[in-house]
């Protein structure tokens, strides 16, 4: 495996939690970048990636990374011959990212480039992260354009097909959702410090959700994301 990145990012491990989800956290500051060079080295597949079922251009998209706030790029990189401009097309189209970002094709130069200069913005429902695959590249880079924080949620055990996971956003000063259990077994997972019935439930920390739901507040200046993790 071959993911490289700054040395100056500083990630630290958030915990681990019924021995199967995992979560690191890191602070990046402008230009600083991490980068696979090889679709082995995408997380959650094994080694071995899982493609489309009749797009073998694509490959499922295993990434369980959040980008809390902050500008960001994201870059696929190939050899000439490796994809037609039809197949790079059609990865644009049918599996786009969220509106927020502006994706831009170079196909002479073998590289398409998603930007988003705040990451921070409103997810009014619960919503997958980012389109369910991407184009099966060698060389992917996650680069932040202006200081942001990043967490990476992963699932331990080879179960990551076993979970759904979605996101969405909950307004800043008071801003208050009550989350629904879903599924038989339920984490949910603030991406910053939100309160519950009084206490603090700690940003990058997952939490099981055993009732049938949980009303929560952010109370912060700034719009926060919460994860739901299901089964």
């Amino acid at each position: 495996m071959s993911i490289t990145r700054n040395s100056s990012i500083n990630f630290t491990i958030a915990g681990l939690w019924d021995n199967e989800l995992y979560g690191i956290r890191g602070a990046f500051a402008a230009n600083e970048y991490m980068e696979a060079d090889s679709t082995t080295d995408a997380p959650h597949h094994g080694g071995t990636a899982v493609l489309h079922s009749t797009k073998t251009y694509l490959m499922q998209n295993r990434n369980l990374d959040f980008m809390i706030d902050g500008g960001w790029e994201l870059t696929w990189e190939w050899e000439s011959g490796d994809f037609t401009e039809a197949e790079v097309d059609d990865f644009i189209a049918t599996f786009p990212m969220p509106s927020q970002w502006t994706t831009t094709k170079d196909f002479a130069n073998h590289k398409v480039v998603a930007t988003c200069s705040d990451t921070n913005y409103q997810i009014s429902n619960w919503s997958s992260r980012e389109p369910a695959y991407y184009l099966k590249s060698d060389k992917r880079k996650i680069k932040c354009t202006a200081a942001g924080d990043y967490y990476c949620l992963q699932i331990r055990n080879g179960n990551w097909a076993n979970y759904t996971v979605e996101v969405r956003t909950i307004e800043p000063n008071g801003g208050n959702l009550t989350v629904s259990k879903a599924g038989t077994t339920c984490y949910i997972l603030p991406l910053r410090d939100l309160t519950h019935n009084s206490n603090t439930l700690t940003s990058g920390v997952v939490y099981a959700l055993n009732s049938s739901s949980i009303s929560v507040t952010n109370s912060n200046t700034e719009r926060a994301k919460i994860v739901r993790i299901y089964k």
